[in-house]
């Protein structure tokens, strides 16, 4: 979700670009040089980020931050990043944005979330979905 129409676009044109990184292990495909780097470490089994709430290690800051926002937020903090509104939980605050913002996602990013949520793909076709890093 963006909070901006030009932040949506901005991510929309990332769609659009070549891969440039390969993983020789996985053989998952990386746009940017820093997420296939970031994507490096886990193979590695190296967590360098530590939750300050209950030490659980992540290979990412960008898990680590989701993980703090989904299980240490605090009621105050589910408010919605496009009209700042509040509410007491994920779930609530999801609907809202579904609801009321539906404007502001990436319809490339949302088809590709559900069809992998959808575990009846053939293998061939979820591996390809997930190969390239969106």
């Amino acid at each position: 979700m963006f909070s901006a129409k030009s932040s949506l676009m901005r991510h929309e044109k990332y769609h659009e670009e070549e891969p440039l990184y390969q993983c020789a292990d996985c053989n998952k495909f990386f746009r940017q040089k820093g997420i296939y780097e970031a994507h490096l470490r886990k193979h590695t089994g190296v967590n360098s980020h530590t939750c300050q709430y209950c030490e659980a290690g992540f290979s990412e800051v960008m898990k680590l931050r989701q993980h703090v926002w989904l299980f240490h937020r605090t009621m105050d903090d589910f408010t919605c990043n496009v009209c700042y509104k509040s509410y007491d939980s994920y779930e609530t605050l999801k609907k809202h944005m579904d609801d009321k913002h539906e404007k502001l996602r990436c319809k490339v990013t949302k088809l590709i979330t559900n069809l992998i949520k959808m575990s009846r793909l053939p293998e061939v076709v979820k591996f390809f979905l997930v190969s390239v890093d969106l």
